[in-house]
């Protein structure tokens, strides 16, 4: 019964004896008749059945099969796998013992779409699990394994897929590539519909509400009825003038709730007039197109 091995010392052993049995090898020694006879089958170093780059020797020593040009079935030639066709997987190099080199789910020949053992602009590499580096691996953001950045799914070539300034792998902190309970949206901006970035409402892209953010999942912080987007009204993140804090229900102290306070911000202007307030001196008394002098308030 035939056996195989892919024992890599082994294998590295066998290759060596192999090529130091072919340099031995001398029938000038060998009579006419015994050359005749013998069972001896002389096979040149540069051999290459499969003619897949490879010649047999550095078959033997990778474990490859001489006769099979794509050993693992990926679709990528042994040749190319082994890309400087030394019998060794270098680290830039996919092993052509392994149709899933990184072991992520996708197939070499799938990261590798043309199929030339390097990474080109738009393939993931086969040779790290997380192309992107955020946290989620390639075969979780490719979720149907295709090598094609589909709907519904995340890139894995662009560490921040909606562009809000947060990786993936922090909005979706369980890497499972679901939005789950607690999870930021890493398809949406605006995972709460608050009219609010992300981005400015986790002000330091870590994925957690810290002390002075707004919810990035509570499209009302504070629970006082009214949106943050709508008490933050330039969606900057930051209280400015004629605006109520989305993090406390009372911005004035004054014992009245924001939603049944007509002032707020308690700066003395009735809140009607903040939102439609054109006061570039912030004086509160005029409104530019009324104000003789818009720039000191005087």
């Amino acid at each position: 019964m035939k056996t195989f091995t892919n024992n890599r010392t082994f294998l590295a052993l066998l290759g060596l004896s192999y090529l130091i049995g072919l340099n031995s090898c001398n029938t000038d020694s060998l009579t006419p008749i015994e050359a005749t006879n013998t069972n001896i089958s002389l096979v040149t170093v540069n051999n290459d059945p499969d003619k897949d780059g490879l010649n047999t020797a550095l078959e033997i020593i990778l474990g490859t099969d001489p006769n099979v040009a794509d050993t693992d079935g990926d679709g990528i030639l042994d040749g190319v796998e082994d890309l400087n066709k030394n019998g060794i997987i270098d680290l830039n190099e996919t092993d052509p013992l392994l149709a899933d080199s990184d072991n992520d789910g996708i197939s070499d020949g799938v990261e590798d779409a043309n199929k030339n053992g390097v990474i080109d602009k738009g393939e993931t590499s086969a040779k790290s699990n997380d192309s992107d580096n955020d946290g989620i691996e390639d075969g979780i953001e490719d979720m149907n394994h295709n090598g094609v950045f589909d709907v519904r799914e995340t890139d894995p070539n662009n560490p921040d897929t909606d562009g809000d300034g947060i990786k993936d792998g922090d909005e979706d902190k369980n890497h499972n590539g679901k939005l789950d309970a607690g999870e930021m949206y890493p398809l949406s901006k605006d995972s709460d519909g608050d009219l609010i970035e992300d981005g400015v409402e986790d002000k330091n892209h870590n994925g957690k509400q810290d002390a002075g953010e707004t919810s990035a999942i509570n499209s009302d912080s504070d629970n006082d009825g009214i949106k943050d987007g709508a008490e933050d009204k330039n969606h900057d993140g930051k209280l400015d003038p004629g605006e109520s804090d989305p993090n406390k229900t009372d911005t004035d102290g004054d014992g009245v709730e924001d939603k049944d306070d007509t002032d707020a911000d308690g700066n003395g202007v009735l809140d009607t007039d903040d939102a439609n307030n054109n006061d570039s001196d912030g004086d509160t008394n005029h409104n530019d197109d009324n104000d003789s002098d818009n720039n000191n308030g005087d």
